[in-house]
């Protein structure tokens, strides 16, 4: 299982607004994969996600093209691992 976003790219603030609109071309981009929404929380940081079961080297291509720095990789019940994109800053 994958966990992966289109909020706040790079770790940046986004409004509102903009972060829908991003998850909704996630949500698209997802279509065929099971998924299920969430969020992700550190503090007073938290936005919107998706946990779906697709490989890992997807996840990195798809989180790259929605600016993200990492994804979060859970197998079989495990902990998870989280694992940084390159050219991650």
């Amino acid at each position: 299982m994958v966990f992966i976003s289109a909020a706040n790219p790079g770790g940046r603030r986004r409004p509102d607004g903009w972060n829908r609109r991003r998850m909704r071309a996630l949500a698209g981009r997802l279509a065929g994969y099971a998924i299920h929404e969430g969020e992700g929380r550190l503090g007073q940081w938290a936005e919107p996600l998706f946990a779906v079961c697709l490989p890992l080297a997807r996840g990195r291509v798809i989180a790259r093209h929605f600016g993200q720095n990492a994804v979060l990789l859970v197998r079989d019940g495990g902990p998870g691992r989280l694992v940084f994109l390159e050219g991650c800053r």
